[in-house]
């Protein structure tokens, strides 16, 4: 509905007049009451009007409708004109199209089976001549076929004359080398037999010349040691329980020269008393209300049994292997250079022997090199540093012959380290201790009114501290200077030249079954001590696990007593090596220094074990 029409202004008069009706009703209202009448009638009569409006608002809204279907029959009329006009075009366009394509389709087919005609004439006639030179050439290779067998039947006729006169000729050959080469056999096995023979009794002649000579020589080092030999017939060693207060009284002992002090530490002390002195020792201990053992009745009868002489069945068993060595039996300095020559002329791709100096007397510091993959980390070993620990440079041998004889065993972790082992480190003193003075344990340095100097005490690093001796009588005299000994100076110097590539510094001693790590010359420990006592405890624990011994794992001054100048102190303090241990072989106190040659094998395995879960750790470096 429009606003501005007709029917709207009609309705708005009519608004207008029912407005001013209604307000003349309020004013009457005002004025008197209306009735219900009244009020019906003015309510009909505005419902008629609501009525007539309405129905023609709808009667406008019909008329604009139908105006508007109207217009829009229109607009559907034309665009239906327009898309039948595009539609037909259309049509007639694509039927142009198909007829067009149809005509090219004729002349494409046609065009192709007038090819096609032309093709099949030419390989028709191509195929006619193909055929008639293949029968030419088949005639010309059947020919040319029968020609090469006839020429091949010849010819393998021929040689088969050939190899049959041949075969026979070789054949007689054969026959007749067969029948030399037999004469020759036989010929040559009388010669070998001959020289077998003759062989065999050299040899024999020889090995009786051979033990003669060791028993010759043998006999002569008995006899000039017996000449000057130390006897310790009656000479005891006692087992002294002590405590820290007692220290002083019983180093008064060995200063007196009426004891000599073997071993000790918190708790126990190891002395060696002679006979004459026994009861003056025992009245000064019971003075002192310190109880001891009798640990060896006998030292001298101790000795007697510690290293029985070969048989002349050993010597010629060993005489036959190229040295002497044979780890049942404490053997001589030159059996070990020997046997160290040995080893390095067998196995030469993988050991190595090296002199590093000579001792006081002369004696060369035979090292074994045995060699790792090229850039390994290398360990130091040593043994015998002090004279009378024969197990010392025992076992390590029985170590370091196990290592070149069995390498395949052992080349999972002896391939990644170089190994450089000293056996016998102070040979001079080893020899005495073999020919005069069975508990000998310095080397042999000559003056001071006593003879020798403890090279354990030598070492560079605090030296002249605690636990060494400035007087030359005493067992750890140290020296007069640092490095004062060849022996010590050679281990430098050799030391020193590996800096770098040495990472460990293992000496062994005996006894008391320690390992000990620094610091030796006072109770301090390194900074690096937890590494130290893990792999310690990882050493001992090895070493238990071959022989069931158990081994004490600490700090050398802790467990023991200080000992300034010592080796392993030198080598962590100035050599730089990550790990320095000492370890204290067999046994702790039965024997003590007079351990029976049939523990080297024992000993020689745990050492080993000690060796091999050390180079494990070198190896991780």
């Amino acid at each position: 509905m429009r606003c501005g029409g007709a029917p709207f202004r009609a309705m708005v008069v009519r608004a207008a007049l029912v407005l001013a009706v209604l307000g003349a009703c309020a004013s009457r209202c005002a004025c008197s009451p209306w009735n219900q009448d009244d009020v019906d009638r003015l309510r009909a009569w505005q419902e008629r009007q609501d009525e007539r409006l309405l129905m023609q608002q709808r009667g406008l809204e019909e008329r604009q409708r139908l105006h508007d279907d109207l217009l829009l029959e229109r607009l559907y009329q034309q665009t239906d004109g327009q898309l039948h006009r595009e539609r037909q075009h259309d049509e007639r366009q694509t039927e142009r199209d198909e007829r067009l394509n149809d005509h090219q389709r004729l002349r494409d087919d046609l065009q192709q089976d007038r090819q096609t005609e032309q093709s099949e004439r030419q390989g028709h006639f191509q195929d006619i001549r193909d055929q008639h030179l293949d029968e030419h050439q088949q005639l010309h290779d059947e020919l040319a076929s029968d020609r090469e067998r006839e020429v091949e039947d010849l010819r393998r006729q021929r040689e088969q004359l050939t190899d049959q006169t041949r075969r026979d000729r070789e054949r007689t050959d054969r026959e007749r080398e067969r029948e030399q080469q037999r004469r020759e056999r036989e010929q040559h096995r009388r010669e070998q037999e001959r020289e077998q023979e003759q062989r065999r009794v050299e040899r024999e002649r020889d090995l009786r010349d051979q033990r003669r000579r060791w028993r010759r020589d043998a006999d002569a080092a008995n006899a000039t040691a017996t000449d000057a030999v130390k006897s310790y017939e009656g000479s005891q060693l006692w087992r002294v329980q002590a405590s820290e207060g007692d220290v002083a009284n019983l180093q008064s002992l060995e200063t007196n020269g009426v004891a000599q002090v073997w071993y000790s530490n918190a708790t126990v002390w190891d002395l060696l008393v002679a006979a004459e002195n026994q009861p003056h020792v025992s009245k000064l201990l019971a003075d002192n209300k310190l109880a001891y053992t009798v640990v060896i009745a006998d030292l001298q009868r101790a000795i007697a049994e510690e290293n029985p002489a070969l048989s002349e069945e050993e010597l010629e068993l060993t005489g036959r292997k190229g040295h002497r060595m044979t780890w049942q039996h404490y053997h001589r300095a030159a059996d070990m250079a020997g046997w160290v020559d040995y080893l390095a002329k067998t196995y030469p791709d993988t050991c190595e022997a090296m002199v590093i100096g000579n001792s006081l007397e002369g004696r060369p510091l035979k090292v074994l090199h045995i060699k790792g993959k090229a850039g390994s980390p290398a360990m130091w070993i040593d043994g015998g540093i002090h004279a009378r620990e024969w197990i010392t440079s025992a076992s390590v041998s029985y170590m370091v012959n196990e290592l070149c004889e069995n390498r395949d065993a052992y080349s999972s972790w002896l391939d990644k380290v170089d190994l450089y082992v000293l056996p016998l480190a102070n040979p001079d003193g080893y020899e005495y201790s073999h020919q005069s003075d069975r508990m000998w344990r310095k080397n042999r340095r000559r003056g001071g009114g006593c003879d020798g100097i403890d090279l354990n005490r030598n070492f560079g690093y605090k030296w002249g501290g605690k636990g060494a001796s400035p007087q030359p009588c005493q067992e750890i005299f140290r020296g007069s200077a640092a490095f004062s000994e060849p022996e010590t100076n050679a281990i430098q110097n050799f030391v020193l030249s590996k800096k770098g590539s040495l990472k460990s510094y293992l000496s062994f001693h005996s006894y008391g079954q320690y390992v000990l790590y620094p610091w030796g010359y006072d109770r301090f420990v390194p900074p690096d001590h937890q590494d130290l006592q893990r792999v310690g405890t990882k050493m001992a624990n090895a070493m238990r696990a071959t022989s069931g011994l158990p081994y004490t794992v600490g700090s050398s001054a802790a467990l023991l007593y200080p000992a300034s100048g010592g080796s392993d102190d030198w080598a962590k303090g100035v050599a730089g090596m990550k790990y320095a241990f000492t370890i204290e072989l067999r046994d702790t106190g039965r024997h003590g220094f007079v351990l029976p040659s049939s523990h080297i094998l024992s000993s020689g395995k745990e050492v080993m074990a000690a060796v091999r879960t050390l180079a494990q750790e070198v190896a991780l470096l």
